[in-house]
């Protein structure tokens, strides 16, 4: 995140900066970014104990994630692109006493131009820079079939 940060206030020409954040995965820490002790890869950890977890770290997740970006429109002078996306959703939510698939996955874009007219309520990763060339340099990319998939197992 700091590279992110930091290329930021470098002048030159465009670049594509790419960011893989590893939140909130497992270790989980707290709402406050303190680590804590809880084993998400234990299947004897109560399920619940999981949950509580995984959401405290969502929280500081979310506060980080929203400080980084708003310091990217900042710094840009709100000329950057921003594309947040997960690669899945949450690996352990079980409703009603079924394990829920991992594929609801976040996906926020931000665009200078205002030109989302490509963009749709259910695009996945699948289609994100394809809409994204289409809007940004008013390309004419087909879209594929929209869709995830899950390889268990984790």
């Amino acid at each position: 995140m700091q590279l992110t940060k930091e290329v930021t206030k470098k002048s030159g020409p465009p670049k594509f900066v790419y960011t893989h954040l590893m939140m909130p995965h497992a270790p989980f820490y707290d709402s406050t970014g303190a680590k804590l002790s809880v084993n998400a890869f234990d299947k004897t950890v109560n399920i619940k104990l999981q949950n509580k977890a995984y959401l405290q770290y969502l929280i500081y997740t979310n506060k980080v994630v929203s400080e980084l970006i708003n310091e990217l429109l900042e710094k840009t002078k709100r000329q950057a692109v921003i594309i947040l996306m997960s690669d899945h959703g949450y690996r352990s939510l079980i409703v009603e006493g079924k394990q829920v698939p991992p594929v609801n996955n976040f996906n926020a874009v931000y665009l200078p131009g205002n030109n989302y007219r490509y963009y749709y309520d259910s695009i996945s990763n699948v289609n994100q820079f394809r809409v994204l060339f289409n809007s940004l340099f008013d390309m004419q990319i087909p879209r594929l079939r929209d869709s995830c998939n899950f390889i268990s197992g984790f």
